[in-house]
């Protein structure tokens, strides 16, 4: 309430080549904690007594724009208003028989494109160079902000808590690096240890722990290969979790020790079916090859099987 001022006034006329819109749906987006600071940034801070700036979806009302009718739903940036007015270049239409309407300020807006971007444009994620990692707390628990899922490798020390805000402050607790005298810093001003220096929590917190575990591994084994230092990650884990792989830890929590001390490791891969077999094949006529091998090798385990119906071949020698 010391922050926003809630008003009350009358609703705009459109001018030509101007719609008016019906808000429906308000963003919230991360990047207007931003823009309500004055400090050094992209774009200029939302001045105050201004309208909170943000993108919104809508139904239209009137329209000067032969393109927009009423009854239209459009998504522009109409800030936290009931009511706005705005150009018609200003606003895309948004079909409701696609999805609903608010996925237009979400996954299907600005910040699902953000995220395709980063992952697809930017990082351009491989097979054999990724490893997914999980967050897990104090307690070898998964904490409430991690991902999880079928794909994960390895969990590695996030800080948090696997109990929601408010309980998250007290356990930002893993140390990192800051630009002394950052907006950051200001932000989190109680966590500062000394400057340059604060302690926070996230997926963001334990995906460093893994990449540096990665680089130790590659300065005593530059021979090394992407897929080795996956498998030396995963088998000097600690099964923190449901025994065996789980869609928390993936193959366990990192043990850095353990990681370091491995100096051979062992190679398993499945070179065809190249691509996943699609469920309702004929499985009992499904060619597979690939290698299994490495100094120690005691076994290997093939599972195959659509769903949960899971069934296993085993063997006790190299196989290719």
């Amino acid at each position: 309430e010391s922050n926003f001022r809630l008003e009350e006034g009358s609703v705009p006329t459109p001018r030509d080549g101007e719609v008016l819109i019906r808000v429906i749906w308000l963003s919230l987006d991360p990047y207007m904690r931003g823009r309500m600071d004055d400090s050094k940034s992209y774009a200029k801070p939302v001045a105050l007594g201004e309208v909170m700036e943000g993108g919104g979806v809508g139904e239209v009302i009137a329209s000067n724009d032969d393109r927009f009718a009423p009854g239209d739903i459009v998504m522009g940036g109409t800030g936290w208003t009931t009511h706005a007015s705005l150009p018609g270049n200003a606003l895309r239409k948004v079909d409701p028989s696609i999805a609903p309407i608010q996925t237009a300020l979400g996954v299907l807006g600005m910040p699902g494109i953000t995220a395709w971007t980063g992952l697809n444009t930017i990082l351009e994620a491989k097979k054999g160079e990724t490893i997914v990692v999980s967050a897990f707390d104090q307690n070898d628990e998964k904490v409430f902000f991690s991902s999880f899922g079928s794909k994960v490798d390895v969990a590695a020390p996030g800080g948090g808590t696997n109990v929601p805000p408010p309980d998250l402050d007290p356990y930002r607790n893993i140390l990192s690096l800051s630009a002394s005298g950052s907006r950051f810093e200001q932000l989190l001003a109680d966590h500062v240890v000394s400057p340059g220096y604060l302690r926070l929590a996230g997926t963001s917190m334990a995906t460093p722990h893994v990449t540096g575990l990665a680089a130790l591994i590659l300065a005593r084994h530059p021979e090394f290969t992407n897929e080795d230092v996956r498998q030396v990650l995963r088998a000097s884990a600690d099964d923190v979790d449901t025994p065996g792989f789980d869609v928390n830890s993936g193959r366990g929590r990192i043990n850095a020790a353990r990681a370091v001390a491995v100096d051979s490791v062992l190679r398993v891969e499945i070179s065809e079916p190249r691509s996943p077999v699609v469920a309702g094949s004929d499985l009992k006529n499904l060619h597979v090859k690939g290698t299994a091998a490495g100094p120690g090798l005691v076994g290997w385990q093939l599972s195959y099987g659509a769903g949960y119906s899971i069934n296993s071949s085993t063997g006790n020698e190299p196989m290719t």
